[in-house]
């Protein structure tokens, strides 16, 4: 039997085996009476009562996974893909169940980002030093009271920061950090928070990022008994971040809730080219990006019927693109702002209807291209029900958009559309925690600026109109002394879309050939498996694993083409020793074969790997201060990967870190 396959049964018969056992456990437990004790945390949403696959990566986990950046946490996540051009500056996009990137609605802190050259986000640019927790959705959230622009795509992924007025509301607070390691990298952070009324704070967080990038790895010329191993360094992977954010937030005297943010971003970084052929030294190409925005929210709980929420953004990014080689220059310039009103109706303590509405308006400008132009709305009407075995959930989305250009006849200018959701969630047994789900989805989306508008790459483009269906079930328990959490989901879904646009790296990652696919099928399995065991007192061991399978074709001509960068098989497992001297990590990233091209044919195949890495991290306190030591080992076994073809991976590095907090 295959050994991907052998890994999924086994997650299936440990998670049945830990679930009959902590069942079996619960009457001969005894119970004791605990003294009572105030926490105060950020609330984790209960995904298995979700009617689609919810996953979320706290705080606390992010140094158990060795995760730098968002986009390091998000790869230990079943049915989502990072495509990973290598090192700390290389682009980084998330794809869910292999829909694209641009299917992805990433937000942040509850308002959408949103990039019109390229429709997609570089979680890359991201760090977590004030990240509190990363939530995903594949399908859509239960959560009713959200922007429509979050509905819109296939799932989404939400960023949310530091929440200022869930803990030492009263309390100033003033963090430090300082992280160093392999190939240059040095990354000091700051954060303050300063209450300035009794209802608000004000907080700042201001971060530095420098590394030259240039991590060795091993190149092969010539196939067979012909073929010659020779050691390189990566070059142009170098990268100069600086990121500041301010934050004002609290509570009016009507009980308003108010919330604002400046985020500025720059970088500056070298685009390395692909590693082939005795090219390997593609120093060419720099990219200058600057993103500056300000969003401000509000909520309002009217009576206990009505709820108000309303949102606004304002966004400008600059990129300066420059080839050395070949002197070509460009200047990329876009904005958007944004607006957002929703209203929320309780008809009862189980029924809800909420309508929201997004209005956008986005230019588009570089050398090639002057003054595009896009609106867009969207309304949602959503309803929910809700008791203590059944959830179901539905809304109706209209998208519609009006460009300024018309690019070629296959493209309208206009275009209305109306996308429907159906999601139920039922708990059949009464005294099981056992949760079936499904969903249905309709996601559309049009090409971008960048797919339309770039004068090298291809324009006749349609719109992607995909078809998402999901089955599964999930349990989760807390039980007893032994197993003190336990959960488990699995999840059959089947994608189809229309005229898929797929992206085409060529000589470069800035720029790719962008074309229309005909019908694609992804059909897919996500298993989820976490549970802790108390092997002490004062000895917690937390394990987590999870596992994709994906078999997707594209119907052409009656033939079935496999799409590239598509494993069948991949996965993840962490295991944490939680302890009182210190803290121990280990984890583990899987992922099997793939191909480059649409033929499965042995010249386009890229070897399967896995990466292993450890960590170990002690926190020391004293009176209200606090010290948290980190030493970290990625790709420990220095395995040589690529995620993309000619793109190698980092080996084995080192980080360490120090971040003091008072």
């Amino acid at each position: 039997m295959n050994t991907r396959i052998k890994f999924a049964l086994t997650l299936i018969c440990v998670a049945c085996f830990a679930y009959n056992n902590i069942y079996a456990q619960q009457d001969s437990i005894k119970t004791h009476q605990l003294k009572t004790v105030e926490v105060k945390a950020l609330v984790r949403s209960n995904s298995n009562l979700s009617t689609s696959p919810e996953q979320t990566i706290t705080k606390s986990a992010f140094t158990k996974i060795n995760a730098f950046q968002v986009s390091d946490a998000l790869k230990f996540l079943s049915g989502v893909q990072i495509k990973d051009y290598g090192g700390i500056g290389g682009l980084k996009t998330v794809s869910l169940r292999n829909m694209g990137a641009k299917y992805t609605a990433v937000a942040y802190d509850g308002i959408p980002i949103t990039n019109y050259m390229t429709g997609q986000v570089d979680v890359g640019r991201f760090s977590l030093d004030n990240v509190e927790m990363l939530r995903v959705n594949i399908g859509e959230a239960d959560n009713i009271f959200l922007p429509a622009r979050l509905q819109a795509l296939g799932g989404s992924l939400d960023i949310i920061t530091r929440p200022s007025n869930l803990s030492d509301e009263n309390k100033t607070k003033l963090a430090a950090s300082f992280k160093t390691g392999s190939w240059g990298l040095i990354n000091p952070s700051i954060f303050a928070r300063v209450p300035i009324h009794e209802n608000f704070i004000f907080d700042g967080s201001f971060e530095y990022l420098i590394s030259d990038g240039d991590y060795p790895y091993k190149q092969t010329y010539g196939l067979g008994s012909n073929a010659q191993t020779v050691s390189r360094n990566r070059v142009n992977s170098d990268i100069e971040t600086f990121k500041g954010e301010i934050n004002l937030s609290g509570v009016l005297n009507n009980g308003g809730e108010l919330s604002s943010k400046i985020h500025y971003y720059n970088s500056d970084r070298g685009i390395p080219g692909p590693s082939f052929y005795y090219n390997e030294n593609n120093t060419g190409e720099r990219v200058k990006d600057e993103n500056t925005f300000a969003q401000i929210g509000y909520k309002q709980s009217l009576n206990h019927k009505w709820k108000f929420q309303a949102n606004a953004k304002y966004d400008i990014s600059n990129t300066d693109y420059n080839n050395l080689q070949t002197l070509k220059k460009d200047r990329y310039e876009q904005t958007e702002a944004y607006a957002n009103a929703i209203l929320l109706y309780r008809t009862t303590d189980n029924l809800s209807f909420s309508l929201s509405n997004d209005v956008s308006y986005g230019t588009f400008n570089s050398y090639d291209v002057e003054d595009a132009k896009q609106t867009s709305l969207q309304t949602s009407l959503s309803g929910k029900y809700r008791t203590s075995r059944f959830t179901a959930t539905a809304s109706l989305l209209n998208h519609y958009n009006n460009n300024s250009k018309q690019v070629n006849s296959t493209f309208n200018k206009k275009s209305n559309h109306i996308s429907p959701y159906l999601g139920v969630s039922v708990r059949p047994l009464k005294d099981r925690a056992l949760r079936v789900r499904a969903f249905y989805k309709n996601a559309y989306r049009l090409p971008t600026f960048g797919d339309l508008y770039y004068a090298d790459v291809a324009r006749n483009l349609k719109a992607e109109n995909a078809h998402q269906f999901n089955i599964g079930f999930t349990t989760v328990r807390s039980s007893g002394i032994l197993f003190p959490y336990f959960s488990f989901s699995i999840d059959a879904y089947y994608n189809k879309i229309d005229n898929k646009i797929v992206i085409e790296p060529r000589q470069s990652q800035f720029k790719a050939s962008v074309r229309n696919l005909g019908n694609v099928d992804i059909k897919g399995l996500d298993l989820n498996l976490e549970f802790h065991i108390a092997v002490s007192s004062n000895v917690t061991a937390e394990v987590s694993s999870s596992y994709t399978f994906q078999d997707v074709k594209e119907n052409k001509e009656g033939r079935k083409l496999i799409l590239a960068y598509t494993p069948k098989h991949s996965g993840s497992t962490y295991l944490s020793l939680r302890m009182p001297w210190f803290n121990f990590n280990y984890n583990i990233l899987f992922s099997g074969k793939r191909y480059y091209n649409q033929e499965a044919e042995p010249e386009f195949k890229l070897d399967a790997y896995s990466e292993h890495g450890v960590s170990l991290n002690k926190l020391i306190k004293y009176k209200g201060y606090s010290l948290n030591l980190s030493a970290e080992c990625l790709n420990i076994y220095n395995k040589q990967y690529e995620v993309v073809r000619s793109y190698p991976m980092p080996g084995r590095s080192f980080r360490f870190g120090i971040k003091f907090i008072h």
